[in-house]
């Protein structure tokens, strides 16, 4: 319903008509609906067939392949979004013209604050790994003690207000086959405990924002709760550290006179299921394109459209996982893999990782690339990427 009222405001679907309206047609015409996508396939002919549902009933929309344009966009249609149609009715059939996704306005200024503060941008650390980083983690937190680096470097360093960490901050206790024997450390509570004795080597001056990722000691169903107290006690005990939920969204750098940016936070679970199963994702880089997964979710205005793309809680009146607010700014992890890009005045950040390529990612091909640091200008919005590796 969500989703239905953002795509009633859209042009294209002035005049929007329910599903058993457009069955009961019998001349052709032009008509627009909203549904949720129940089937994607394709023809015998080679065009794709899409199967369309509202709470009146169900209907087939053909987008014919020589409609390029049009068939090149609705080939990365999913199960379960919600989308709107324009096109011409047949006998129980739409011949798709258009397709409307939710998306988020194109004409959004790009807010900047009026303070020099910078924030930074981490995930994926999994401690208690014997392929966590640890020197390079030292080099990255003896730069934010202002220890290191040049003088560009440390003044970035010095104006570091907050440091936003995406989750898999431990590597936890058998997430994928065979992990026990590349564990440094055997038990939750000391992989937990490791995590901060490190994260306490930052300067208190700095706020630290966490939510969990699915390799942290919480339920991995979406959306995920706070860290537990029973594994971390210590994390909830720091001063200068914030704890979220995943997804969660948070305000920074608000001000008398500034209203702040909204960040979601997202630690990127469903992003597998989108590199798998969207062919403009997998063909264009795959896991190297955090940037395209953001996008695709943004345009769907959710986190996970496809129900199967992540485990989910559904306790909740209303879906937890749709992004309700445009944020300024979208984090996520996961991928082990940094990419920094723009959308429609949201800057889409994934942060690197601190952990060598394990046995598993090896097996599934994946070639990550450990300790990018992301730095946001939260006054000019410019970002850099620092390396420490």
């Amino acid at each position: 319903k969500f989703l239905e009222r953002i795509l009633r405001t859209r042009q294209e679907l002035n005049g929007m008509t329910s599903i058993n309206r457009v069955l009961d047609k019998k001349e052709k015409e032009t008509v627009s609906i909203i549904g949720i996508v129940e089937e994607v396939g394709i023809t015998k002919g080679g065009h794709l067939m899409l199967t369309l549902e509202d709470l009146t009933g169900k209907i087939k929309v053909l987008v014919s392949k020589n409609n390029k344009d049009l068939f090149e966009e609705a080939k990365d249609i999913i199960p379960d979004e919600i989308i709107g149609i324009m096109g011409k009715s047949a006998d129980k059939i739409i011949f798709a013209e258009k397709v409307i996704w939710p998306d988020i306005p194109g004409s959004r200024e790009m807010k900047t604050s009026p303070i020099d503060e910078h924030a930074i941008f981490l995930s994926d650390l999994h401690i208690g790994s014997k392929l966590f980083l640890m020197e390079e983690f030292q080099k990255f937190l003896s730069w934010i003690k202002g220890e290191t680096g040049n003088e560009v470097q440390r003044e970035i360093a010095e104006k570091a207000k907050y440091i936003i960490i995406a989750g898999d901050l431990v590597d936890g206790i058998g997430i994928y086959p065979s992990q026990e024997s590349e564990l440094s450390i055997t038990t939750i509570e000391g992989q937990y405990a490791e995590f901060c004795r490190l994260i306490k080597q930052i300067p208190k001056d700095k706020q630290i924002i966490i939510c969990p990722g699915n390799h942290d000691m919480v339920h991995l169903a979406e959306p995920q709760p706070i860290f537990y107290k029973e594994f971390s006690q210590e994390l909830h005990e720091m001063e200068n550290v914030t704890l979220i939920t995943n997804p969660g969204v948070i305000k920074i750098g608000k001000t008398k006179d500034f209203s702040g940016f909204e960040v979601l936070m997202y630690h990127g679970y469903s992003f597998d299921y989108y590199v798998a199963n969207v062919e403009a994702i997998r063909n264009n880089g795959g896991y190297h394109r955090a940037d395209l997964i953001m996008k695709f979710l943004l345009k769907r205005r959710h986190l996970a459209p496809s129900f199967k793309s992540t485990p989910y809680f559904p306790g909740h009146k209303e879906d937890p996982l749709l992004i309700r607010t445009i944020p300024d700014f979208f984090i996520t992890g996961h991928i082990h893999y940094s990419k920094v890009a723009n959308y429609k005045g949201v800057t889409m950040i994934s942060g690197s990782c601190w952990q060598a390529k394990t046995s598993f990612q090896e097996k599934l091909g994946h070639e990550p690339e450990p300790a990018r640091v992301p730095v946001v200008n939260l006054k000019t919005r410019a970002v850099k990427i620092l390396k420490f590796i």
